[in-house]
């Protein structure tokens, strides 16, 4: 066997072997190479609405985030329950809606409130509920996109729960 022969076979398996990994690479699972949705806690989203409000969120009432996987936008709805009703606040980071308007609702089981349209305010959307009547059974507080004036949600954006 000359030393030429020798030479031209290692390229050869060089070549083979760089193919093969090669075709290994191009057949691997590709990495999810998107930034993950950041999973807000709800001081997190606490901060965030009352940097954007220039607000403080009083203490002592129930809390919950609202927000959706997908959606760009997150809420904080606050509800504070009294011997002569209930209050439910809601301030909305989000974008303006496509047609429509924004609107606000609490559900109970089958039976849902309209809180009312939000309305435009320190650059975010604002709703605020006032009710002689205790509402601490409802628990789901939801964002719909409404086309125009009715009394059932259409599209919901944003949800969360009181605990």
């Amino acid at each position: 066997m000359k030393k030429g022969d020798i030479v031209k076979g290692a390229i050869v398996i060089a070549a083979v072997a760089g193919i093969i990994y090669y075709i290994g690479q191009t057949n691997e699972e590709p990495q999810d190479t998107q930034t993950p949705i950041s999973q807000n806690t709800l001081e997190e989203t606490q901060r965030q609405i009352e940097e954007r409000f220039r607000t403080q969120v009083p203490e002592g009432v129930d809390r919950t985030e609202l927000k959706r996987e997908g959606v760009d936008g997150v809420a904080l709805a606050t509800r504070e329950v009294t011997e002569t009703g209930t209050n439910i606040s809601i301030l909305a980071d989000l974008p303006d809606p496509q047609v429509g308007f924004y609107q606000a609702w609490i559900e109970k089981e089958d039976e849902m409130i309209s809180l009312g349209r939000l309305d435009i305010a320190k650059g975010g959307f604002v709703v605020e509920f006032t009710s002689e009547r205790d509402l601490s059974e409802y628990d789901k507080v939801m964002i719909t996109q409404q086309s125009d004036q009715q009394s059932s949600p259409e599209d919901v954006v944003i949800e969360g729960r009181f605990d």
